[in-house]
């Protein structure tokens, strides 16, 4: 999740709303920031822009994730935000 903060500083504004969750399944981790505006200059979207991790730090995210029996969704959440959102299922469901 400490990739998720360093886009975070890195592509928005630095602020993120962090919320972390636990129920009977396992715990939720889920962090939206506001992403910057790209220069008028520069109109070509990025191909790792739409839902599915793209850079090498997500898709490390990734993997570490599902290493512990999880799941990662990360992508644009409403305008001009980000949004990283994981699931880690308790000892019980992983087996």
């Amino acid at each position: 999740m400490q990739e998720g903060l360093t886009n975070a500083h890195k592509y928005g504004d630095g602020h993120v709303r962090l919320r972390i969750s636990h129920a009977a399944d396992g715990v939720d981790v889920e962090m939206i920031n506001p992403v910057g505006m790209p220069p008028v200059a520069d109109v070509t979207p990025r191909s790792d822009a739409a839902g599915e991790a793209g850079g090498f730090g997500l898709l490390g995210m990734r993997e570490r994730v599902l290493a512990a029996g999880g799941s990662l969704h990360v992508g644009p959440d409403g305008e001009n935000r980000f949004a990283v959102r994981a699931h880690f299922p308790n000892a019980e469901e992983r087996q």
